[in-house]
């Protein structure tokens, strides 16, 4: 599988390009552990949990991606995770995930 770019990642995320996105993006790849080993796989999950009305985007609150989980989506979450030995942080009170990166 090649490597998306960043651009890419954004597209497929669903993300208009321009100079703020391209900058929240540089400040995630920042501090997420081995992103360039994971970010087609973030894109894999997005396809993945769409269809239960979940997405992963930026956090604007945290330098994370962010998985906003709806529905049931969880499960998928985990399994990805799991699969691709990322670690994530789950908000306190909240459905909502941060992808901190690859487990090392």
């Amino acid at each position: 599988m090649s490597k998306i770019s960043d651009e890419a990642l954004l597209t497929q995320l669903g993300f208009n390009l321009n100079d703020g996105v391209l900058a929240d993006l540089k400040r995630v790849i920042k501090s997420t552990a081995g992103y360039e080993e994971i970010k087609n796989h973030i894109v894999t999950l997005n396809d993945t949990i769409k269809s239960y009305g979940s997405h992963i985007g930026l956090s604007s609150s945290s330098n994370y991606f962010k998985i906003k989980n709806a529905n049931s989506s969880q499960e998928h979450i985990e399994k990805w995770a799991n699969k691709y030995k990322v670690s994530l942080i789950k908000a306190s009170n909240s459905d909502t995930y941060y992808i901190a990166g690859k487990e090392s």
